[in-house]
């Protein structure tokens, strides 16, 4: 994932696009044995084609260049400035202007339009508001089992500072007031972990959770690691 070292942290009406199952086909072109990959279930078909490359770094390379050339095609064919380029991913890219043209042998497909992306205040990762209410996040690391703490940005008032300011306190306040254990287990394998006050991670059974205490739980985690890049952001928006 790459994106823009210079665009604006927060920014409106951004596009998505991506090929549909690329390797998938770029593996069917090229004549290789596609009968065990199965073609319609989108994480089964990645993990055995995740495999294949493991055991082949030639044909690793190739899948990689030629998706990345793909895309640069797209961009090329409709004269896409690099301004316009918010992030660049394996198959795919966000932009702020719309493709016109984005058919050939592999079409390149419009997935949806956000009315709010918010990159981190490192440009490591980023946030998205879609103009249905719809969060996600996309790149960010090491994520609790339940990240729905996130829906809280799409209650911000971008257009009031005032409104902006206090309503990231009530994120704040929410987060570190939650009931919602889940916000704060982390998956790591088969094993699940809670960090508490004091004590740092401790390792919990599946079903453990629910016998913590509330208060012994480091909820200000979630807030400092997850929450809070994607508001210095704002803070530097509203300025």
């Amino acid at each position: 994932m790459q994106i823009n070292r210079s665009c604006d942290l927060v920014l409106t009406d951004i596009f998505e696009y991506d090929i549909r199952s690329c390797h998938y086909n770029l593996l069917n072109n090229v004549g290789w044995d596609m009968s065990q990959i199965p073609q319609d279930d989108k994480q089964a078909r990645n993990i055995a084609i995740g495999k294949i490359q493991i055991g082949n770094p030639r044909l690793a390379k190739y899948l990689l260049e030629q998706t990345l050339g793909i895309v640069q095609y797209y961009i090329d064919k409709n004269n896409v400035k690099e301004d316009d380029i918010i992030v660049r991913l394996r198959d795919g890219v966000f932009l702020k202007c719309k493709l016109k043209d984005t058919s050939s042998s592999q079409p390149i497909e419009f997935k949806d339009i956000y009315s709010k992306m918010i990159i981190s205040i490192d440009r490591k990762y980023f946030l998205l508001i879609g103009s249905d209410g719809n969060v996600k996040v996309k790149g960010v690391p090491n994520k609790p089992i339940d990240t729905s703490f996130f829906t809280l940005f799409r209650n911000l008032n971008f257009s009031n500072k005032r409104s902006l300011t206090s309503g990231l306190e009530s994120m704040r306040q929410v987060i570190l007031k939650s009931d919602n254990i889940d916000w704060f287990t982390f998956k790591k394998g088969d094993e699940y972990f809670v960090p508490l006050r004091g004590i740092g991670e401790i390792k919990i059974a599946k079903t453990g959770a629910k016998y913590l205490d509330d208060d012994e739980i480091d909820k200000n985690i979630i807030w400092e690691h997850y929450v809070w890049p994607f508001c210095q952001s704002i803070l530097l928006y509203c300025k």
